[in-house]
């Protein structure tokens, strides 16, 4: 592989409007056989998504109205002839960490190799990925609640989070809080074809400062009434509506 064509990401299939949104804030229109870095942002609109092969073979998929910032992404050099898609397992060292600020993303990590790291960053926790089929999502509901949420389909992910309680797994799948208080984040496997969703609700600690991390492209009135349209269609095509009842929330202004 030559230098130029490590460390990035390869576009491989793009359905309805996905933008590369670059740091000066231009965007892009992304086409198969686009290739992305390290620093680029993409950001896909309503009915829209986009097929990703990273250089270690690990494919993603960027969800409808979703934006992800490819924060880090290095690998070392390796040999061969194997194309991207071709790859089976991790050829070199390599460091991805995605920043999904909303939305959802699904795919497929191949075997890393043990200094290896694949990671899916929001703002309620962490997805380390060690090797699977997996979907990773954060959205707010009607209610307002923030929810993030983890499939791990059949390999190894761990979940690193400020998620507290004690909560039981019912029928595969654990509902957690996040909690503020504590001191430091804490690491929990995935078992197998389980999933972890986690909760911040408003009114709960740490829930504004969280909120204005998503970046969600609507504002929200402080107190709104039933039915209440929080805005127009955003460029994500996200229309937020307000939950059968009033409800207090923040107001914040994404950035």
């Amino acid at each position: 592989m030559h230098a130029a064509q490590l460390a990035s990401a390869k576009v491989v299939k793009v359905t309805g409007v996905v933008n590369k949104i670059d740091s000066d804030g231009s965007k892009t229109q992304l086409v198969a056989g686009d290739i992305l870095e390290e620093g680029d942002k993409v950001s896909a609109r309503a009915l829209s998504e986009a097929d990703l092969v990273f250089s270690n073979g690990s494919e993603l998929t960027v969800g409808q109205s979703t934006e992800m910032e490819i924060a880090t992404l290095k690998q070392q050099s390796f040999s061969g002839s194997q194309s991207y898609e071709q790859l089976q397992a991790d050829p070199s060292q390599s460091q991805t960490l995605l920043l999904l600020n909303y939305g959802s993303v699904s795919g497929h990590v191949k075997k890393l190799r043990p200094d290896s790291r694949f990671d899916i960053k929001t703002p309620l926790g962490t997805a380390a990925i060690r090797g699977t089929q997996f979907n990773v999502q954060v959205t707010v509901d009607s209610a307002g609640n923030i929810i993030f949420s983890c499939t791990n389909i059949d390999g190894v992910i761990d979940i690193i989070s400020r998620a507290g309680g004690t909560e039981e797994w019912v029928n595969n799948t654990k509902q957690s809080k996040y909690d503020a208080t504590l001191p430091e984040d804490v690491t929990e496997q995935i078992p197998q074809e389980h999933t972890i969703v986690i909760s911040l609700g408003p009114g709960d600690r740490g829930y504004e400062e969280i909120y204005n991390l998503l970046q969600v492209p609507t504002r929200k009135p402080n107190v709104v009434t039933p039915g209440t349209i929080f805005g127009e269609e955003d460029e994500l095509g996200i229309i937020v509506v307000s939950p059968e009842g009033p409800t207090n929330t923040p107001q914040s202004t994404p950035q």
